[in-house]
């Protein structure tokens, strides 16, 4: 996992991002639906040369759901 801090100023108001990326590794999915719960957006990337990638954002995606229910 890498993760990233980058201060920027969105609308006139500054803001903190907060970016991990766990490149959809299974060992972080108990840290993942923690940071879920406190995110405030989500980047669902995939490799347009792995479907299979394209098909775990849907995963991912249910996942964001539950976790912000």
């Amino acid at each position: 996992e890498d993760s990233y801090t980058k201060q920027c100023v969105i609308d006139d108001i500054p803001a903190k991002l907060d970016i991990l990326d766990t490149a959809g590794q299974e060992e972080f999915s108990a840290m993942r639906e923690q940071y879920m719960r406190s995110g405030e957006g989500f980047l669902l990337i995939f490799s347009v040369a792995d479907h299979a990638s394209f098909e775990e954002l849907f995963k991912f995606h249910k996942q964001i759901l539950r976790v912000k229910d």
